[in-house]
């Protein structure tokens, strides 16, 4: 993954266009495919690049620093399983079970302290707050639940980017 490459998915991510792409815009990678739509060098036009390969070099390349690392690891331990195992599986139960988790990770980071100039990690961290609230409150209902939980796992890896030293 070249550097303009991942530059590029960063700025995709940040404005939630990775996720927005219609399944009829790329048959069988529509919203939530894991896989990003950048050719490597050597790669034919139009290859395909599986998205944890991106997040991986996105990781390395641009590492959470400053006060939120810890709380975001802590969070994205207990988001990490629910998103990738039980969601796929629409095995709403075993995620409505780590609700209560992810509200008190979710407060926990709230409750870091930042900076006057981490205007674009407060918001994005706000975000994160209202999304798990909305989730709380979505539990009876599971299509109004699956909605929500995509809404956190999104405003999560919206805060992890605006956490990312640039």
């Amino acid at each position: 993954m070249t550097k303009p490459q991942i530059f590029a998915i960063s700025a995709l991510a940040a404005l939630g266009a990775l996720s927005a792409i219609p399944a009829s815009a790329h048959p069988g990678h529509g919203i939530g495919s894991p896989h990003a739509h950048l050719s490597e060098p050597g790669q034919k036009a139009g290859a395909v690049t599986p998205l944890h390969e991106v997040e991986k070099a996105m990781r390395d390349h641009h590492p959470v620093k400053g006060p939120l690392k810890p709380g975001l690891k802590s969070f994205h331990d207990t988001l990490h399983p629910l998103w990738h195992d039980y969601f796929p599986k629409k095995d709403y139960g075993s995620i409505k079970a780590k609700v209560g988790e992810l509200e008190r990770k979710a407060r926990e980071l709230a409750a870091v302290p930042l900076p006057p100039s981490a205007r674009a990690q407060r918001a994005k961290r706000d975000a994160l707050s209202a999304a798990v609230k909305d989730l709380t409150a979505s539990v009876q209902d599971d299509k109004k639940f699956a909605s929500a939980f995509a809404k956190v796992h999104e405003a999560f890896e919206a805060l992890s980017l605006a956490a990312r030293d640039r």
